[in-house]
């Protein structure tokens, strides 16, 4: 299994409300991760918790459905 790091970002979407960013594409494949445009559904990406290797600390992961790459969530 393949996988990288990713630096999410926040956006705000109103005064106090915050989401986090994703990567729009699969760094490994380059499937689109979001099935529908821009917005925050992602049809083509599982969301999960793992750690990435051993010794690791338990992470939030987006997994490519495709080829199984996983992005890992740096903070």
């Amino acid at each position: 299994m393949s996988w990288s790091w990713f630096s999410p970002g926040g956006v705000q979407l109103r005064p106090g409300a915050y989401v986090s960013t994703v990567p729009l594409s699969c760094w490994e494949c380059g499937l689109r991760l979001s099935d529908v445009g821009l917005i925050g559904i992602r049809g083509n990406v599982l969301q999960g918790w793992a750690a990435p290797s051993q010794g690791e600390t338990a992470r939030v992961f987006y997994e490519c459905l495709r080829c199984k790459h996983r992005h890992f969530c740096t903070s």
